[in-house]
């Protein structure tokens, strides 16, 4: 049954990633903020069906945790795209968290 929520739990993965970088960018851009905004609230509305998709896939009790590595995403797509800096303790917390989800989605 994982092997079904492939598809659905990368689009997931990629649309949370998405989503977060486009609204950061409308927080950091005031000429474009308006497209920046409604861009972040159609990638929340696309992220919610592909949770549904998930959801009826598999319980709850193993998507959120396997969804947790948009932590990682996040924050290498913030470094590549962003520009920003991740510290090494920020990257020590990352690696913890998902590592965490890892050992929960594991049971």
């Amino acid at each position: 049954m994982l092997a079904q929520a492939a598809l659905p739990l990368a689009l997931c993965i990629g649309v949370e990633t998405a989503e977060h970088l486009a609204f950061s960018q409308a927080g950091t851009q005031a000429v474009h903020r308006l497209g920046w905004t409604s861009l972040g609230i159609g990638l929340h509305l696309a992220l919610l069906a592909v949770w549904c998709w998930l959801l009826a896939l598999l319980p709850l009790g193993i998507v959120t945790p396997l969804t947790g590595a948009s932590y990682l995403t996040i924050t290498l797509a913030s470094s590549c795209w962003l520009g920003e800096r991740t510290n090494a303790r920020g990257w020590v917390g990352v690696c913890s968290i998902v590592a965490g989800f890892a050992l929960i989605a594991g049971q």
